[in-house]
């Protein structure tokens, strides 16, 4: 095993290698990975283990990024950004993840084939894969792939003890580093595969049930800010507005609206993995493997509009469940079809691979990060203050004119400013006194006499009393409070979950090791 895992290293670096020469990507998502990746590293270096809170993004203002984005990815390009320059720290991070996503995908297909080391290099190859990175630069969604094969594995195995744990554990893992892929894969892959398992021994359901509500209370230090704390910006009024409606992104557009290009190559990537599960099911192996590439990819193109249902539609793209159609439709290529026509298979979608997405990435590579989008510090416009009035538009980079000016306006003296972005300052005269500083529920503003409440407005202000002394300071929101106690509660869970089942085998009769086998 440990010379596959090695051969999967070397070819994840191989995969990596321009990006390692040239640096990270910089089209799509590429500025915000860099301005996330260099303010966790500085938060990182003065002691911050989580950086919830962005003090630089928006010149300045400050954003509560990571109390809504999934942290996982960005934590580990932002550890990489403490011995290395940002954008080369995110090419080792994504190394990391790719090197992940096939190791799991190797481990899932061990059992399954003697073909598993090829179908963990064709996983990390797959196109949308590939394209999640160099292409979108979309660090955590390319990041979590790696934990859809470690689901299956853990739904399959059960249930055996350390079954439990691993999809708590692995369930959490996925939420905390790309909530969309998560919400997609707890309706279009997990169902499925509990239904199918337990369809043998009901039981099943049971601790898969278990272990997802572990997976959820293990992410609640992520989960719990995340879900509550949005009426604080402006996600409503932005990421779910006119334009992000997921039946706009569907292949009807095709026959009643103007089809981008990249719904173009999506329908092609779509229909490539069709081909693949009808050869499957021509092969007539282990033909449920088959059965679930159609239905991701019915979904994935809004064939199933699985995706306009509430909740659901907040992953705005219903190509992101491509992503689980290439988790499964690698599983069915290498398990289900015969060695010769897998492994022809896979040297095709290989091939492909490499030409649509290194055409696109080598132009991508050699452009430098936008100097005006590092200067400004510029952030995702649905993480500005909800009494933001008017809504600034222009992406991707949001005019601020109306809130620029000096750190405090206002009758006030004696301004300092610590590291952790607090201010202290004494009130000169009565009157409204504004520090700029986006307003959220983090920043609270103290005095002798108690917390003040905060005046209406998209910046922090509040009303002053002559010659008294005032602080703002960065506080837990009881929501992160909350958020922790749930995460210990889910270890204790997840702990309890690897205790023996109650219900004792007969002797000699082995567990089922093939779940999901025909």
């Amino acid at each position: 095993m440990l010379k596959a895992l090695g051969l999967i290293g070397l070819a994840a670096l191989a995969l990596m290698a321009p990006a390692l020469i040239h640096g990270a990507p910089t089209g799509d998502s590429g500025g915000y990975n860099y301005v996330w990746t260099s303010q966790i590293a500085a938060e990182m270096a003065r002691g911050v283990v989580y950086p919830r809170w962005l003090p630089q993004s928006f010149e300045g203002l400050g954003s509560p990024t990571f109390y809504f984005y999934p942290p996982l990815a960005h934590w580990l390009s932002g550890a990489f950004a403490l011995i290395t320059d940002p954008r080369r720290a995110i090419s080792i991070a994504a190394l990391v993840l790719l090197f992940a996503s096939g190791a799991a995908m190797y481990l899932w297909l061990r059992p399954r084939s003697s073909y598993a080391l090829l179908g963990g290099c064709l996983y990390m190859l797959a196109p949308y894969h590939l394209a999640d990175f160099y292409e979108r630069s979309a660090l955590a969604e390319f990041g979590a792939l790696a934990w859809l094969p470690l689901i299956a594995l853990a739904i399959e195995r059960q249930p055996r003890r350390w079954a439990g744990p691993l999809l708590a554990v692995s369930y959490a893992g996925l939420i905390c580093t790309h909530l969309p892929l998560a919400l997609l894969a707890s309706a279009i892959l997990i169902p499925p595969l509990v239904v199918w398992r337990a369809w043998r021994e009901p039981m099943v359901a049971i601790r898969c049930a278990a272990a997802g509500a572990a997976g959820l209370a293990l992410a609640g230090f992520y989960l719990a800010p995340a879900l509550t704390l949005q009426g604080h910006t402006l996600m409503d009024q932005t990421m779910w507005g006119p334009g992000f409606e997921p039946a706009r992104k569907s292949i009807f557009e095709f026959f009643g609206g103007e089809p981008t290009p990249g719904l173009y190559l999506m329908t092609a990537l779509a229909l490539e993995w069709a081909l693949v599960a009808a050869l499957a099911l021509v092969a007539r192996r282990d033909r449920f493997w088959a059965w679930m590439t159609l239905w991701a990819l019915a979904c994935a193109v809004g064939l199933i509009p699985l995706i306009s249902l509430p909740v659901l539609e907040k992953v705005q793209f219903p190509w992101r469940a491509l992503a689980i159609a290439e988790f499964v439709g690698v599983t069915a290529a290498i398990a289900a079809l015969p060695r010769p026509a897998a492994l022809v298979t896979a040297v095709v979608i290989a091939l492909q691979s490499l030409v649509l997405v290194g055409h696109a990435a080598l132009g991508g590579l050699k452009e430098p990060v936008d100097p005006g989008f590092i200067a400004r510090q510029v952030d995702a416009l649905e993480y500005l203050p909800a009494e933001l009035r008017p809504i600034p538009t222009s992406r991707p980079r949001p005019e601020l004119d109306q809130l620029k000016g000096p750190l405090v306006r206002g009758p006030a003296a004696s301004v300092q400013v610590a590291n952790d972005g607090s201010v202290s300052l004494k009130a000169t005269a009565d009157g409204v006194v504004t520090i700029r500083r986006a307003k959220f529920p983090r920043w609270q503003v103290e005095s002798d006499q108690g917390a003040v409440p905060l005046l209406p407005g998209p910046l922090v202000n509040f009303e002053a009393r002559a010659g008294e002394t005032y602080q703002l300071a960065a506080v837990r929101t009881p929501a992160e409070v909350a958020g922790g106690w749930l995460s210990l509660a889910g270890l204790l869970l997840t702990a309890l979950l690897a205790l023996p089942p109650r219900r004792r085998r007969p002797s000699g009769t082995p567990w089922p090791s093939e779940g999901f086998s025909a």
